[in-house]
């Protein structure tokens, strides 16, 4: 009669140890033990360039470990490839080993530095940024306002005007190709209107022009950090460009 007893206790207690076991905030709903959840948390999950500090400073985000264990993240997207009406960024610092190892109930904080749009039809541009654990996917979402920065830009006589790196430090380059040979003139103002500095004046060859501006005045005095504009004028009008300089 005793074995008979023990024997029901016994039964009934293993599967309610099991179903208070499979409550275990240390595991989520059927993972097998053994098998840690490696999910992980992006905060923000969004990260918005609206502003010229935007650009200038960047914008971070987080991946969040919320568990009493480590987790190793396999993957994170090291940049943007730029397109027709995307945009170019990289993360700071550069991830090149891997597992990335987040302590228990602990974060990784990167930086997103932007520096191309290429989408000048457009009013927003956006990409994503993977981030992946062997058995978890998020993705951070970059938006842009395209009227902040533009890398390119139809030019009178449907030629193109490209700076790059955008933003820049110390030195941004400029090539400028039109279909046919015409007069231009290439001028710096700061964000408001003033003119910093003459970089070109005589003839562009379909061909192409490049030059470069160092970030100075016309004194050769090294101009803060902001925002810019280069104006490339023809017989047949004119077009702005926004650079950041940082």
């Amino acid at each position: 009669m005793k074995n008979f007893i023990l024997l029901i206790a016994v039964l009934f207690y293993i599967p309610f140890s099991m179903a208070q076991w499979s409550k275990s905030p240390v595991f989520a709903d059927g993972v097998v033990p053994g098998s840690p959840d490696d999910s992980f948390i992006l905060i923000p999950d969004t990260v918005k360039f609206l502003s010229g500090n935007d650009f200038i400073e960047g914008k971070e985000f987080s991946i969040v470990n919320p568990h009493n264990y480590p987790v190793d993240v396999q993957h994170i997207d090291n940049f943007g490839i730029p397109c027709p009406e995307c945009i170019a960024w990289h993360i700071t610092p550069y991830v090149s080993n891997y597992p990335v190892t987040i302590p228990a109930n602990s974060s990784i904080t990167y930086l997103v530095q932007f520096y191309v749009v290429d989408a000048a039809s457009t009013i927003f541009v956006n990409d994503t940024l993977n981030v992946n654990t062997a058995g978890n996917s998020r993705q951070v979402i970059i938006t842009a306002d395209s009227n902040m920065i533009l890398i390119g830009m139809a030019e009178p006589g449907g030629g193109r005007m490209v700076a790059y790196p955008n933003p820049f430090s110390d030195r941004l380059n400029i090539t400028i190709c039109t279909t046919d040979e015409t007069k231009a003139e290439v001028l710096i103002y700061n964000a408001l209107g003033q003119p910093v500095k003459e970089l070109f004046t005589g003839n562009i060859s379909p061909s192409g022009r490049s030059f470069y501006w160092d970030g100075s005045d016309r004194s050769g005095t090294d101009m803060i950090r902001g925002i810019y504009f280069i104006r490339i004028k023809t017989p047949s009008g004119q077009k702005m460009l926004k650079v950041v300089k940082v």
